[in-house]
């Protein structure tokens, strides 16, 4: 018999798993830099591939690259694949570290500890079967000692 917490740490699990984040959508790009808002829009992959086959990208790396038209002066778009999801912002092209990009990324979508928050779900979901079966033993133990 599994508990209400079980099944919300299980599903927890799998959200994490399964990389099923919120989408922001391909117009966000746009609209975070209207706005200063200085975050990484997450897009979706049609987009990625839409803009790296338009034109030549610039400071291709094989996975990350500007979109070599500018927005304006200096500043072009940064398209990013990080764990198979795509994001995009626009940066100063002669400050491009895709490094550090990475690291934004994954620390906005809470992507940097994932692994030892897996670990840490499964250790709780072990802990609490084990626990369940212990107490359905001594359950069945004392109803056979009547």
């Amino acid at each position: 018999m599994t508990t209400t917490t079980e099944n919300h740490l299980k599903n927890q699990l799998e959200r994490d798993f399964n990389n099923n984040w919120m989408y922001s959508g391909d117009y966000s790009l746009d609209y975070n830099y209207n706005n200063n808002i200085n975050l990484w829009a997450e897009i979706s992959e049609n987009n990625y591939y839409d803009q790296l086959e338009c034109l030549p990208p610039m400071k291709f790396n094989g996975k990350n690259f500007l979109i070599s038209e500018a927005l304006t002066g200096n500043i072009h778009a940064c398209l990013m694949k990080v764990n198979n999801r795509y994001f995009g912002k626009y940066v100063n092209k002669f400050l491009v570290d895709y490094g550090k990009f990475e690291n934004e990324i994954k620390e906005q979508y809470n992507m940097k500890y994932k692994p030892i928050k897996i670990i840490f779900y499964y250790l709780i979901i072990v802990i609490i079967k084990n626990y369940n079966d212990n107490n359905g033993n001594d359950q069945k133990t004392k109803n056979n000692n009547k």
